[in-house]
């Protein structure tokens, strides 16, 4: 990590340089998302970007079709058109990928989401209740003695899920999460480089094989299940290539599992140093939607997004020109005191209104009432088991270390044997 005291930067992009470069930033980054609250409005940081910390600034950025995204990889992203070049050598097959739709802006992003959208509405979504009960509590009765968290819950549940939503076998999880593991580190900031690279795009080229194999069986056999539905829209004429059924494949497992993954492993960190929450849902366990909503506030599993102003814009009075980036904290903007009242403060009866920790505006998380529902089924499934609970070790909880998407590393728990 960087050592900052050989630089001079005034206090608000010190804090900003903890955050991106040190471990300490992130481990914790709350303490310096609480100087970069102290100033209203957005920050201009010595690295040239625009920094939106509170609340209402990053839901205006959020909402307004003024902002957007621009290509991920482009030749201006590099410094001389030989860099371009070689880069382009050395990954070839990135040029033929289709940009996920998270990268897209309106009519591509439109057309691409309304092609999903119905699959994760509330309603349908709720009908998958009895199921995912079901994994639940097949998850809870293979819990014996010592048990991680993290691997044991909150990675298979929402993979379970989601690989039962989009039709892929039951185990292929495991071959898929460990090169989804490496393809996040392109989401976190600053960007990877060099070895992190190569061993993100070999991890891409397996998942589009893995997925390229099972869109091959859902041609040759269609079942009931959302590859089976796009590959046959793809096949009717519409508007889906393959690069782009792939990419779409590969961001509804993504959006499926990870969120929902630090969403569980961060929330359950939370009620574990809250007990007195725990205690409340005891007596009231239909606390248990409010408690998740604080769960997402508190530690969100999306910390960071980045806009690009499309064409001027104003913002707390400021004026964005067009092509500048602006970094959007929103594990920040869940703490504004301006908008949360005690907001370090962990309070499963709080009600003040949905974190930003899904976004909002036209890139708000497809995943989101899925992420909400596998939560609130595992934590209300786990009251009753949490009096046996106990942490293996007093040390304080590691997160990894990736900026963007937050989430607690392990977990481990030891479970004491007694009624259920």
């Amino acid at each position: 990590m960087v050592n900052l005291d050989s630089f001079d930067l005034d206090p608000l992009d010190s804090a900003l340089a903890v955050l991106l470069s040190t471990e300490r930033g992130r481990q914790d980054p709350y303490p310096s998302y609480a100087e970069l609250l102290a100033k209203p409005g957005l920050h201009r940081s010595a690295m040239g970007s625009l920094v939106a910390t509170r609340f209402l600034d990053c839901e205006v950025i959020l909402k307004n079709r003024r902002f957007g995204h621009a290509p991920a990889t482009t030749p201006a992203d590099f410094t001389t058109a030989e860099q371009y070049e070689t880069f382009e050598q050395r990954y070839p097959r990135i040029a033929q990928r289709a940009p996920v739709m998270l990268e897209l802006n309106p009519p591509e992003h439109s057309r691409l989401r309304g092609l999903v959208s119905n699959v994760f509405t509330r309603r349908v979504v709720e009908n998958l209740r009895p199921r995912i009960t079901a994994i639940v509590d097949e998850l809870l009765r293979g819990l014996t003695g010592k048990f991680d968290v993290v691997s044991d819950l909150a990675v298979p549940l929402p993979a379970l899920v989601i690989s039962e939503l989009l039709g892929i076998p039951r185990d292929g999880h495991y071959y898929v999460i460990p090169h989804i593991r490496r393809i996040i580190q392109a989401f976190d900031t600053p960007l990877p480089r060099s070895q992190n690279l190569d061993e993100i795009y070999r991890a891409t080229e397996s998942v589009e094989e893995y997925f390229t194999s099972i869109i091959r069986s859902k041609r040759a056999k269609p079942e009931e299940d959302l590859i089976s539905d796009l590959v046959g829209v793809q096949d009717s004429g519409g508007k889906l290539s393959e690069a782009e059924l792939i990419s779409m494949l590969l961001l509804l497992f993504v959006a499926g599992y990870e969120s929902s993954t630090n969403l569980i492993a961060n929330g359950f960190h939370a009620l574990l140093t809250h007990p007195s929450s725990v205690e409340l849902l005891h007596r009231d366990p239909g606390g248990i939607p409010l408690a998740v909503e604080e769960m997402l506030r508190w530690d969100a599993p999306v910390q960071l997004v980045g806009r690009v102003a499309l064409e001027d814009a104003e913002v707390s009075g400021q004026v964005v020109r067009k092509g500048e980036q602006v970094l959007l904290f929103l594990g920040a903007a869940n703490r504004d005191p301006t908008h949360f009242s005690d907001p370090d403060r962990f309070s499963i009866t709080r009600d003040e209104g949905a974190p930003l920790s899904f976004s909002t505006g036209i890139h708000y998380c497809l995943g989101a009432p899925l992420a909400r529902l596998e939560a609130q089924i595992l934590f209300a499934e786990m009251l009753p088991l949490w009096s046996r609970l106990e942490p293996v070790s007093a040390a304080p909880v590691r997160f990894r270390t990736n900026l963007v998407l937050r989430g607690v590393a392990s977990l481990e728990m030891h479970l004491r044997t007694g009624g259920r």
